[in-house]
């Protein structure tokens, strides 16, 4: 649903909107935008698309909730990990003392 919001309220093309990484995302900024390099964008030369604030909030939103999924993930394996191992020392596998 995201992505459909982002295409609309952009104006956004696909391809456009497929290049975009967390890494060109600029949130924070006083305008916050996401950056566009000259071969992704549709006029070809590097771009700079402003976001409106409600886009803003759920792109946040959406990060925090990928985020808090990332952490939980790596704490289940993390824990897979400990629990089957059986070796009294340190282990190179799951670092258990």
């Amino acid at each position: 649903m995201l992505i459909y919001k982002t295409m609309v309220l952009r104006g956004s093309c696909v391809g456009e909107l497929a290049s975009i990484t967390v890494g060109r995302l600029h949130l924070d900024s006083r305008q916050a935008h996401a950056g566009l390099l000259a071969k992704d964008a549709k006029a070809g030369q590097r771009a700079l698309l402003p976001l409106r604030e409600d886009l803003v909030d759920d792109l946040r939103d959406w990060l925090d909730e990928k985020l808090k999924a990332r952490r939980d993930e790596q704490r289940r394996k993390a824990w897979r990990l400990r629990s089957s191992c059986r070796s009294r020392r340190p282990c190179s596998r799951c670092r258990a003392t």
